[in-house]
């Protein structure tokens, strides 16, 4: 259970990680 809590949580960093930088991409375009 800890560690599929554990990847669980990377995951949700990684996926947050990515939406700023297409955020950012976005910003940038514009």
């Amino acid at each position: 259970m800890m560690n599929w809590i554990k990847v669980a949580q990377l995951s949700v960093t990684v996926i947050n990680e990515v939406i700023e930088i297409m955020k950012e991409k976005q910003n940038g375009e514009k």
